[in-house]
């Protein structure tokens, strides 16, 4: 150390077929020297190395890369060249020596880094330190495509990539990697054979996103999206062994992360009360990095209103009485619906809920029955009788006897009390319900007799045209026909 030397040329040495490099400088070699083997245990070893590597071994390897090598070597164990014929070495030693403060003060800019990769896709890593293009790789994960040009990286996985993936490279060469040796003998320069002990391991780890999802929406016939729906998932077609159960949220659906691709089978097990359950079983086809839609849509569980209408009287069946559903929540009408000539009418499907009937006409020769019936549908297909009475439309009859002249009071022994008239059909007396013929036209219907009130009455009439005839009359008194 500490010595000054001039150097015209220098031959390279080489040690058991290995380049080496002199590190006792102004020492001559003895050819005949008897050299013993030793690790390197110099302060300056890990520099040796450098320049070694650097200088020689990342170089064209020509003679003066040879030469510019082994100054370095010799002005890091402290000599100092005082001249050399090779002009260059000077701009040679600046390149070597930014290349080594590069490689091994430097690591690719995208080291320690986790990178997120896709399965079937691909992503380019770039190194904006500029050193990645000196690194060689050693070992990658099963699945994974690789493929390097100069400082990019460009890594894909396919689906058997396992889900932590990694790709390792390393700065040295791997025939560079060991331990430097120290060849001395007694009057003859040592000499060294340089190797990196730090390959300088870059390990790039990937997070494989190789698994899909699939999300499950619930619809209503309208479109309407419907929560609290649960569905069974399998990965097989009968449905067994379940992967799980999951139910649509608030916004109506459900999405099942973390997927293997595969073909899947959905069956719908549980709907909300107003719905009809679909049991079927639908098979969908998950990608990996991809989200399968699967949307199911359901009918509302409707019913229908079936409304029997009856003479209160005769218990026959009534056409012509019009009645209307009327939601039981807001009031408002849904349906109006008109007995036929079998007294029935029935009305298109009601969806599921809460519902009240009422007539609103009444047949010709009925009085109006306001009754709120109240119906609520709670299955599908349902159907729900409602029987409604009417009260026919009566009349009555009143008569008063009277004398033609002296009116309420009876001439001499006569007396207006005891007379009896016939209530006759004017016209065919017709049933309400059925317009069938109660009374031929000028049928007796009844006989009053005038009371001590000079009165006579009937009541409970079907509406019709009749007619009153005298067929006995009171004492005193000749017949009125």
């Amino acid at each position: 150390e500490g010595r000054t030397f001039w150097s015209e040329y220098t031959d390279h040495i080489y040690v058991d077929g290995e380049i080496a490099f002199c590190v006792e400088p102004g020492q001559l070699v003895d050819a005949n020297a008897s050299y013993s083997p030793s690790r390197y245990n110099s302060a300056q070893r890990n520099t040796i190395e450098d320049i070694a590597y650097v200088g020689w071994e990342l170089s064209n390897k020509t003679d003066e890369d040879y030469i510019a090598t082994q100054y370095m070597i010799w002005e890091a164990l402290g000599a100092t060249l005082n001249s050399t014929s090779y002009s260059g070495y000077s701009a040679k030693k600046r390149q070597i020596q930014n290349k080594i403060d590069l490689l091994f003060n430097t690591d690719p800019s995208f080291a320690g880094e986790t990178v997120n990769l896709k399965v079937d896709e691909s992503i380019t890593l770039t190194d904006t330190n500029g050193v990645f293009q000196y690194y060689s790789q050693t070992s990658r994960s099963t699945g994974l495509t690789v493929s390097k040009s100069g400082n990019r990286l460009t890594i894909s996985a396919s689906p058997n990539a396992p889900e932590n993936a990694s790709v390792t490279y390393q700065l040295v060469k791997e025939d560079c990697v060991g331990t430097t040796m120290l060849y001395s003998a007694v009057g003859s320069q040592d000499v060294v054979t340089a190797k990196k002990s730090d390959p300088g391991e870059l390990t790039i780890r990937l997070n494989v996103e190789k698994y899909g999802s699939l999300k499950i929406a619930k619809q209503d016939e309208d479109g309407a999206y419907v929560p609290n729906t649960s569905f069974r998932l399998s990965a097989n077609a009968d449905m067994s062994d379940p992967i799980g159960t999951y139910t649509t949220g608030s916004d109506g659906t459900v999405t099942i992360n973390d997927l293997t691709p595969d073909t899947y089978y959905v069956q719908e097990t549980a709907v909300p009360d107003h719905l009809v359950l679909d049991p079927t079983v639908h098979s969908i086809t998950v990608q990996a990095n991809q989200t399968a839609t699967f949307t199911a849509r359901n009918n509302w569980k409707k019913g229908r209103v079936l409304i029997r209408k009856t003479d209160q009287d005769s218990g026959k069946q009534v056409a012509g009485a019009v009645y209307a559903i009327y939601d039981a929540d807001d009031d408002q009408e849904v349906a109006r619906l008109t007995t036929l000539a079998d007294g029935y009418a029935t009305s298109d499907y009601l969806r599921f809920g809460s519902y009240y009937v009422k007539e609103v006409i009444a047949p010709d020769g009925y009085i109006l029955n306001d009754t709120k019936y109240p119906v609520t549908i709670t299955e599908n297909e349902q159907k729900i009788e409602v029987s409604g009475v009417d009260e026919r439309v009566r009349g009555s009859i009143r008569i008063e006897k009277v004398d033609s002249v002296t009116g309420d009071i009876a001439q001499g022994d006569a007396t207006l009390v005891g007379a009896k008239y016939g209530l006759y059909a004017r016209e065919a007396i017709l049933d309400p319900a059925d317009q069938a013929v109660i009374y031929e036209k000028d049928a007796l219907i009844a006989e009053l007799t005038i009371d001590e009130e000079r009165q006579a009455s009937i009541d409970d009439l079907y509406l019709g045209t009749y007619y009153l005839k005298e067929i006995e009359p009171s004492e005193g008194y000749t017949l009125d026909e």
